[in-house]
C-alpha cells in the first residue's frame, strides 16, 4: 500500500478522496482532489452530509459523490481515485468502469483530502475550487510534490 502520494500517469487524472466522521453527531464532511500527472491541482470539492449511519458508509457515500463528479468533468479521461479506507476498496473491488481504478493508500499519502474534509467542518455547507486550491491545502500540495 503506497505511503506517500505519486503522481499519476500521463494523461490521468488522480482524485483523492477522504471523509471525517462525527461519532457524537453522526455528522459527515467529504474532501476531494484532483491533480493531473504532472501533479497540479485542477479542481478540490467539500461536501457536507447529514446523519451518515456509520464511518464506512460515510467512506462510501464519499466515493460515490466523487464518481459523480468525475463523470460531470472528465466522462472520457482515464481516472485513478484514492481512498485511505482499505475496506471502501475491498466493497467496490468488482466494479469496473472504463477508464477508471480505484485504489486504497495509507492516510499519509491522502493528506489533502484530509485536509479538506476536517476544514470543510468550519465552512458553511459544500464549496468547490477550480484551477487555484484554496490556502488551506497549499502546503500539503506543494510537500507532496516535493516527496514524490
Amino acid at each position: 500500500m503506497t505511503t506517500k502520494w505519486e503522481l499519476p500517469p500521463l494523461f490521468t487524472i488522480k482524485c483523492n478522496i477522504d471523509a471525517s466522521y462525527d461519532i457524537h453527531t453522526a455528522l459527515t464532511e467529504v474532501g476531494m482532489v484532483l491533480r493531473d500527472h504532472l501533479g497540479q491541482f485542477i479542481a478540490g470539492k467539500t461536501i457536507f452530509l447529514d446523519r451518515v449511519a456509520s464511518p464506512l458508509l460515510a467512506e462510501i457515500i464519499g466515493v460515490r459523490e466523487a464518481l459523480t463528479w468525475l463523470k460531470e468533468l472528465f466522462s472520457t479521461t482515464r481516472l485513478i481515485v484514492e481512498t485511505d479506507n482499505l475496506l471502501v476498496r475491498q466493497a467496490l473491488e468488482g466494479i469496473e468502469l472504463p477508464f477508471f481504478s480505484l485504489s486504497s493508500v495509507k492516510k499519509s499519502a491522502n493528506q489533502v483530502a484530509h485536509c479538506l474534509a476536517r476544514a470543510s467542518a468550519s465552512m458553511s455547507g459544500s464549496m468547490e475550487w477550480n484551477t487555484f486550491p484554496p490556502s488551506l491545502i497549499t502546503d500539503v500540495l506543494a510537500f507532496d510534490l516535493n516527496n514524490t
